[in-house]
């Protein structure tokens, strides 16, 4: 049984759009400050890449202008849904009595990211370390950074994405709000639009502490076999999905989650590079990215998206090469050729010293034999003298 009602205040939180583990509804929530130190949360219901609710309640947010929410639902259980029929409208400063007061945000440790979440939107808190420079996502521009974020409970990866880059330096401790739990080649935390990065207090890192180098080095592993997956992925911007179904032969390809159709040679292409490296017994599962492939082969491998095969035959043929793997082993972040060790000048003389022995003592063996070879030439020459006289 639902009934309505309607609600005034501020936007102090509006997560992001996510979808249901339990089923295929997608969702945000909004907290609303309904009076100086109350807040309200209901959950927005939306179709599937549908921006416009979502987007007005950010903007709503960022203006930290009272609202009127308007026909929420509630259910049984006292849970409020903005549905379809809900509208949001802007409040008259003269309804509202009381000012906006920023959300309080709970500081959720590492050790509870790794252990028993899953998935959702932190707060977390902790010092900056950068495990990699910037780089640009061949899709859509985008610049990200990855970073390690380190507390008093743990470590954790966290890529830094655009304006939060200049906005973190490293070996300081900050409180990042807005953070997503995700899986990408492992657990790892993601700012996202509606991050704010402030600076913190120091923490002892004991039992966390994170060093500059927190990666590998797998030297000459053995590459037992190569997979390469080369697909097409929507041009829309806002979506940039997956285009999984296509009729055969047709220049013209449909994107199922966002409902456009585009020419095939006007899409983007990504690939994915799967590694299986065999060191010391020890089988390593990993994924290389286009450009880690492309800065060692000094070549553009996206020029191989129709011809996968040559580029599968040249991984397999690769040798004496060193891979760099992330923390968590699954993902390469550097290739490099195995560097020629240098030679000192005590091993220098020591092999110059072997090679004299081996001479001298092959030089000996020569020596006697020789020396045991001549009393039986002399005999030969006896007998071969005897019969000349004959």
């Amino acid at each position: 049984m639902f009934y309505l009602a309607d609600l005034v205040g501020y936007v102090q939180v509006c997560t992001e759009i996510q979808k249901s583990t339990q089923s295929s509804n997608t969702f945000f929530d909004v907290h609303l400050q309904v009076a100086q130190e109350q807040k309200t949360v209901f959950r927005v219901m939306v179709k599937a890449h549908e921006f416009s609710k979502h987007q007005l309640f950010l903007d709503a947010k960022v203006a930290q202008k009272p609202i009127i929410v308007k026909n929420l639902q509630v259910s049984s259980t006292g849970t409020l849904f903005f549905k379809y029929s809900s509208a949001i409208l802007d409040a008259p400063p003269h309804d509202v009595d009381f000012k906006f007061s920023p959300p309080t945000k709970e500081v959720t440790k590492i050790d509870s990211l790794l252990t028993s979440l899953t998935s959702g939107i932190f707060t977390v808190s902790g010092m900056i370390k950068w495990s990699g420079p910037r780089t640009t996502t061949e899709k859509n521009g985008a610049v990200v950074r990855n970073a390690l974020l380190c507390d008093s409970t743990g470590t954790l990866e966290l890529p830094v994405w655009q304006d939060h880059i200049k906005e973190l330096d490293e070996n300081k401790f900050y409180t990042i709000t807005d953070t997503k739990l995700r899986y990408y080649y492992g657990k790892c935390l993601s700012t996202t639009k509606t991050t704010q990065i402030m600076t913190a207090e120091s923490q002892d890192l004991s039992r966390g502490t994170i060093t500059k180098d927190t990666t590998q080095w797998l030297c000459c592993p053995s590459i037992m076999n190569v997979a390469i997956n080369a697909y097409p992925v929507c041009n829309n911007e806002d979506c940039s999905k997956k285009i999984t179904l296509n009729t055969a032969g047709s220049r013209v390809i449909h994107c199922q989650s966002c409902n456009r159709a585009m020419l095939l040679k006007q899409c983007y292409y990504e690939m994915n590079i799967n590694f299986h490296l065999e060191k010391d017994d020890t089988i390593y599962k990993v994924t290389a990215f286009p450009k880690i492939i492309s800065a060692f082969l000094s070549e553009d491998i996206y020029s191989y998206t129709q011809d996968t095969d040559t580029l599968i035959e040249k991984m397999l043929l690769i040798k004496n090469v060193d891979f760099q793997l992330s923390p968590n082993q699954r993902r390469v972040t550097n290739m490099r050729q195995h560097p020629e060790e240098e030679v000192t000048d005590e091993q220098l003389l020591t092999a110059i010293a072997k090679n004299s022995n081996q001479e001298q003592s092959q030089q000996s063996q020569q020596r006697q034999r020789n020396k045991q070879s001549a009393p039986k030439q002399k005999e030969t020459n006896t007998i071969n003298k005897k019969r000349t006289e004959h």
